[in-house]
């Protein structure tokens, strides 16, 4: 086991990706099967350098794009947290996620984080754990209940969704057939007939 540099969980060498295309910044999302540990198979999950990036997610498509793989990924996330809810480190993930989002903002406009703890970067970096560790907990306890219900998830479907927001051509159309979907979804739940 090892530590990131830049995020402060333990990764196992089996975890990393075998194939050297993942240390290239990449323009399709894949699931990682050959992972150890539930998080780092996601899509959005990759590794640069030797150095696991908890966003890995190709800045292309547009707003819209965007919007449409942001939607697919946070699908697959709740998914595989609802799967994880007993493990031990889930309720750090959304904290590494966001600080996965800084740090790939701060690789956006060349800025490099600054390693003093007392900084006001960090200082940001531990408002943000603390807040979204008491979200992830929340999340958690909401997944673990049965009387939640959410959409069924298609990984495959989701994870072409949130590709063809990648690609500015497919995001539009994509997002139009997303959004019919759903609200054929909150319709058909309007409507069911009540057993009164």
């Amino acid at each position: 086991m090892r530590k990131t540099t830049s995020d402060p969980v333990s990764v196992s060498v089996a975890d990393r990706p075998a194939s050297s295309s993942s240390e290239h910044p990449r323009s399709t999302l894949r699931f990682h099967p050959e992972a150890e540990q539930a998080l780092h198979r996601l899509p959005f999950v990759g590794w640069h350098h030797g150095e696991i990036k908890f966003w890995d997610v190709p800045n292309t498509g547009g707003y819209v794009g965007g919007n449409l793989t942001g939607d697919a990924l946070a699908r697959i996330f709740l998914e595989t947290l609802r799967q994880q809810s007993a493990a031990a480190t889930p309720g750090a993930w959304l904290g590494w996620i966001a600080m996965g989002w800084m740090h790939h903002v701060f690789d956006m406009v060349g800025v490099e984080p600054d390693l003093d703890p007392e900084s006001r970067l960090n200082t940001l970096r531990g408002q943000v754990v603390g807040f979204t560790s008491v979200l992830s907990d929340v999340l958690r306890e909401a997944l673990r209940n049965s009387s939640l219900s959410l959409p069924p998830l298609d990984e495959e479907e989701c994870l072409r969704q949130a590709n063809e927001g990648l690609e500015t051509r497919t995001a539009k159309s994509a997002i139009i057939r997303v959004a019919g979907a759903r609200s054929g979804r909150r319709q058909s739940r309007r409507s069911k007939p009540s057993n009164d």
